[in-house]
């Protein structure tokens, strides 16, 4: 089951790249949906609704780290 955070990221996701694909400016899609304009260029990127997370996670091939 999805979590309430993970539906609403998405659906600021898709309401993102709707305005965008209307030709509304990024600074006017952050004022509008009430979002940073970081996370609107990062939504708009691409690193959205479902790579956000897996574009931070650690690269599990690469050795640890010694303690």
């Amino acid at each position: 089951m999805e979590s309430a955070r993970s539906i609403r990221r998405r659906e600021r996701h898709a309401a993102v790249h709707e305005l965008l694909a209307k030709g509304v400016r990024i600074s006017a899609i952050s004022e509008a949906l009430g979002l940073d304009r970081k996370t609107v260029r990062r939504y708009a990127r691409g690193l959205g609704a479902r790579s956000w997370r897996q574009a931070r996670l650690p690269d599990r091939s690469l050795p640890a780290l010694p303690a």
